[in-house]
């Protein structure tokens, strides 16, 4: 759970910095259980999350994908390689850190 995360963290060291949690439900629970202890998100540890839910707009620090460009990105590749045509990487920005209070 993540109370014994945090248990465990306090306990142990060294203590970390920052965390990204695998999505902001979870960040959004990381960061409760931290202010339940009297500590503050984005200033006794950096809290993330990916998604970019509205619920976030709180004030967590997510990570925004697009998935439009990244399911065009796949068609493009695939239809590329059927046909045996070479496809050339390039950047895409399908990731934009979307900065808040938490981090």
């Amino acid at each position: 759970t993540i109370t014994a995360a945090l248990d465990r963290w306090d306990q142990e060291g060294p203590k970390p910095t920052a965390i990204c949690a695998h999505n902001d439900d979870i960040g959004l629970a990381i960061s409760l259980a931290l202010s339940l202890r009297g500590r503050q998100p984005g200033r006794d540890l950096a809290v993330m999350g990916i998604d970019d839910v509205p619920a976030s707009r709180v004030g967590l620090s997510t990570v925004r994908s697009d998935t439009q460009a990244v399911a065009e990105d796949i068609v493009r590749r695939t239809l590329a390689a059927l046909e045996g045509r070479s496809f050339a990487a390039k950047e895409h920005g399908f990731l934009k850190i979307i900065a808040r209070a938490s981090a």
